[in-house]
């Protein structure tokens, strides 16, 4: 849900990969595109859907 005049804090420098190829971008919390390299793609985590065992999981390796 939304929460009403939530400000996150420790948010930067957080990245999402999405795209594929020379259309390499990362997302951050904010919403922002970046373009990036290939190489830069494949060290972050991936951008997409996850249902709630997906998140429990990453959040024990974190």
């Amino acid at each position: 849900g939304h929460q009403v005049n939530y400000n996150p804090k420790n948010l930067d420098g957080i990245y999402f990969a999405l795209g594929i190829g020379d259309s390499c971008k990362k997302k951050d919390c904010y919403g922002n595109d970046f373009l990036i390299s290939e190489s830069e793609w494949k060290t972050l985590p991936k951008l997409s859907p996850k249902g709630g065992f997906d998140i429990k999981k990453r959040l024990e390796i974190a």
